[in-house]
């Protein structure tokens, strides 16, 4: 008898031991509840348009370290961004600067920043003619991603893409890239469809301090 109950005492306390183990499992945190446990994406919001009408156009921002940002369009239709000590102007990737221009704030953790995105569009579907992600690197104000850089991701910047930038349920940002087409058979552009081409999604690389890219679609 005295066995059989040391036995089944051992393998009761077993039993015991391997459900705490499942409870604290449950209620632990996982390390892969956010990917890579690196910078995530907060919040990516429009805070400025400009559209060319004649007229010239400003908006003043405060980075989080206080400083007065402030957008305006100058000579050649340019949307200039000055801040202290500087400035830095967006061209349109081909031909002139005709058309609109849209400010995004966006903000992250781990670690914090606060970034511009800026996008250029054409034409009257909003063609894409430039896209441009500032923020502070060192304490300077930086071009992080432009089209060049999109392009060596196999973006064709010379063709008619749309972008545009979300956040995904993982903290994570992609760059999305569409393009218009008319269905067999249709002739009018009241029915035309969108076809994603290339999604990005972005990263903070610690070692370089700086973005990368990788292509997922």
């Amino acid at each position: 008898m005295k066995v059989w109950r040391d036995f089944l005492f051992k393998l009761f306390g077993l039993g015991m031991v391997v459900v705490l183990a499942v409870m604290i499992a449950s209620i632990l945190p996982s390390k892969t509840c956010h990917a890579d446990d690196g910078m995530r994406f907060k919040s990516i919001s429009k805070v400025h348009y400009i559209s060319f009408g004649g007229q010239k156009d400003m908006m003043d921002f405060y980075q989080y370290d206080g400083e007065k940002v402030t957008f305006m369009i100058t000579g050649q239709r340019r949307l200039t961004m000055y801040y202290k000590g500087g400035s830095m102007s967006f061209d349109y990737y081909e031909g002139r600067n005709e058309g609109s221009y849209g400010v995004y704030e966006i903000i992250t953790e781990n670690p914090r920043m606060i970034l511009y995105q800026i996008t250029a569009t054409s034409g009257a579907h909003a063609m894409n003619n430039g896209y441009w992600l500032v923020g502070k690197h060192k304490g300077k104000w930086v071009k992080f991603i432009s089209l060049d850089n999109l392009a060596k991701m196999g973006h064709t910047p010379l063709e008619w893409h749309q972008i545009e930038s979300r956040i995904t349920n993982t903290g994570n940002m992609r760059i999305i890239s569409s393009h218009e087409y008319l269905p067999p058979g249709v002739i009018y552009q009241v029915y035309r469809k969108h076809a994603v081409d290339m999604v990005v999604e972005l990263f903070w690389d610690k070692n370089a301090q700086w973005f990368g890219m990788k292509r997922v679609l």
